[in-house]
């Protein structure tokens, strides 16, 4: 049987992670209107990125990979929905 503690620290430790990794759509539009990220070049790159989306979400959960799968997924349609707000180039 899992202690409370061990719980509650494997939940935080998610939440946190989740509550970073949701800010993509938001960093990507931002450096959008800056200026620094053109839409063109995010397009070009968008199977890398997709990559990346998966080492970062093995990276970031535990060893289990349905918490992968549940972080990666929906960073790669937040990632998809962040360049349609993005400026055209």
């Amino acid at each position: 049987m899992p202690a409370a503690r061990d719980y509650l620290s494997f939940a935080i430790g998610l939440l946190k992670v989740f509550g970073v990794a949701f800010q993509l759509p938001l960093v990507m539009v931002l450096l959008n209107r800056v200026g620094v990220l053109g839409r063109g070049r995010v397009i070009k790159m968008r199977r890398y990125a997709i990559v990346a989306i998966a080492v970062v979400a093995a990276i970031l959960t535990p060893p289990d990979i349905v918490s992968q799968i549940l972080l990666a997924i929906p960073l790669w349609l937040l990632f998809e929905i962040s360049i349609l707000f993005m400026r055209r180039d």
